[in-house]
C-alpha cells in the first residue's frame, strides 16, 4: 500500500483544478444560478461567490493547467519508467514495507 505525500496531495488538488475548469457556464453552472454574472460585488464575500470566483479562476488558468498536467505526466512517466528498468526495485520496496510493519507490531 502506498503511503499519501506531497506528490499525491499536489495530484489530487489537480484534479480537482482540471474538474472546475472543465465546467461550462451555459450548460451546467448557469441552470443552477452559479453564474458570474448573477453575482453583484456585495455577493461575492458569501461563500458561494467565493466558490463561484474560484471556479473562474480555474477557467481562465487553463493554459498553465494544460502545462502542469504535461509536467505531471512526464514525472510519473519518468519514474514508472526507473521502476521498469529497475525491476528489484518493486521487490526492495515489498521487503521495506514489510519490516515496517513487523516494527510496527513489535513495538
Amino acid at each position: 500500500m502506498q503511503k499519501m505525500g506531497l506528490w499525491t496531495i499536489l495530484e489530487g488538488f489537480l484534479l480537482l483544478a482540471n474538474a472546475l475548469a472543465i465546467l461550462n457556464e451555459d450548460r451546467f453552472l448557469a441552470p443552477r444560478g452559479w453564474s458570474f454574472s448573477e453575482f453583484s460585488a456585495g455577493q461575492t464575500k458569501s461563500f458561494k461567490g467565493q466558490f463561484i470566483g474560484l471556479i473562474y479562476a480555474t477557467q481562465y488558468m487553463r493554459v498553465p493547467l494544460i502545462l502542469l498536467n504535461a509536467i505531471c505526466i512526464v514525472v510519473k512517466c519518468i519514474l514508472r519508467l526507473q521502476t521498469f528498468l529497475d525491476p528489484d526495485a518493486l521487490r526492495r520496496d515489498k521487503q521495506a514495507d514489510r519490516s515496517r510493519k513487523q516494527n510496527r507490531n513489535s513495538s
